[in-house]
């Protein structure tokens, strides 16, 4: 088995802007709690993410998921990080490339992170802080929106609650 890393860094650009929607409509799948909340929607056929860090300090959110897409971008406000990790393993009937991609986005104390453009998928969820040991209300998202992959994934990161604008 061979295993080559790859790393992306993607931060700040200026005038995009996302809404989360108003959150209670149906179709949502959101458990308030105490920590880190996970929100789930569709708008317009695009899946919605949104993260509330109920606490006093930042939290770093990371989605992992496995995947055979090609190319994914990232237009953020917020500290994003995305990584790919390819592994091939040889089989007796050939070859099998497996790809996970991850992606970590920083959220600030008491605010909330909203992401856009994820494909439909399962998504797997994990937090760290440096001062808390962050409790997420999920530690795995369905995105089911109808959302497919498609040659370049555009993925939109912003604490901004406006919606959508090209800035053109």
């Amino acid at each position: 088995m061979s295993v080559a890393f790859v790393g992306i860094g993607a931060l700040a650009v200026g005038a995009l802007v996302v809404g989360a929607g108003d959150g209670g409509a149906a179709g949502s799948d959101a458990e308030q709690d105490d920590g880190l909340a996970v929100t789930v929607d569709c708008d317009d056929e695009t899946n919605v993410l949104v993260y509330e860090n109920q606490y006093a300090e930042p939290v770093d959110v990371t989605l992992n998921w496995t995947t055979d897409q090609t190319p994914l971008s990232v237009q953020s406000d917020v500290s994003t990080q995305l990584h790919a990790e390819s592994t091939v393993e040889s089989t007796a009937a050939g070859t099998e490339d497996t790809s996970v991609q991850s992606l970590t986005t920083g959220v600030p104390a008491n605010e909330s992170v909203t992401l856009v453009g994820l494909p439909d998928d399962s998504y797997e969820l994990s937090a760290s802080a440096d001062a808390v040991d962050p409790a997420l209300n999920q530690s795995e998202v369905t995105l089911e929106c109808g959302t497919d992959a498609n040659s370049e994934t555009q993925i939109v990161a912003t604490t901004e609650d406006e919606p959508l604008e090209d800035g053109t």
